[in-house]
């Protein structure tokens, strides 16, 4: 039998290296011993995420905004087209989402990235399963709810880094509305952000407006790599 640790750390690391868009091929030529058991996980996962996932773009443009015409264009086809493209589309997602969540339940690996934090072993484990709760929204609206819940547990985790892990130096994703900003960061949700030279910027703040951060944690302080405002 594979040795879970092992099994863990090396689905984790293809995890990644797929967001990064290597390919599953590729990412099996660094496990040639656990080929067998990675690859199932690795192309259900990889199909998972293709089906239903909202542009980033659209999504974060303004998501309840977005959300709302999604449900009205859905509304206006077909009721026949409709009522089978939804269908179809279900039943695939649900069960490639089975599939991948069978695989790893029964070795423990959904229950062992639960209360990861960014930077551990397994937190892209973590936010995969994320990902495809959302993505098995039944409604616009329960999607929305999801999601907010989830802007939740970033605000938690990055809380978790800044209260606890002052030396580690992880990169960190979240969003909330932003409040004020001097020359040298910005306030965004409940933290204080710090603007690098590199810092990209897109979109001009307004109180109020949703901003999405990607930043390093460093030396106990938010560091943003990226910053994107969307008009709420």
């Amino acid at each position: 039998m594979t040795d879970e640790s092992l099994l863990y750390d090396a689905f984790d690391d293809c995890l990644s290296r797929l967001g990064l868009g290597e390919s599953v091929a590729d990412c099996l030529k660094s496990y040639p011993d656990l080929s067998e058991e990675l690859r199932p996980m690795l192309e259900a996962a990889q199909v998972t995420w293709s089906i239903s996932r909202v542009p980033h773009h659209a999504q974060r443009r303004s998501r309840s905004r977005f959300l709302t015409i999604l449900a009205h264009a859905t509304a206006r086809r077909s009721p026949r087209l409709n009522a089978w493209g939804l269908l179809f589309q279900r039943v695939v997602t649900t069960t490639l989402t089975l599939a991948v969540g069978f695989t790893l339940g029964t070795t423990g690996l959904y229950y062992a990235s639960a209360s990861t934090l960014p930077g551990d072993s397994l937190y892209g484990v973590k936010r995969a399963f994320e990902d495809t709760r959302v993505q098995l929204a039944v409604s616009p609206q329960q999607r929305l709810e999801l999601e907010e819940q989830y802007d939740s547990v970033r605000e938690t985790e990055v809380e978790q880094l800044l209260t606890t892990g002052a030396n580690r130096n992880a990169t960190v994703s979240f969003g909330g509305p932003f409040s004020s900003a001097t020359s040298t960061e910005w306030h965004v949700g409940s933290f204080d952000v710090y603007l690098a030279d590199n810092t990209q910027i897109s979109g001009v703040p307004q109180p109020g407006f949703y901003v999405s951060v990607v930043a390093l944690m460093q030396e106990g302080k938010l560091v943003a790599g990226e910053l994107t405002v969307e008009e709420m």
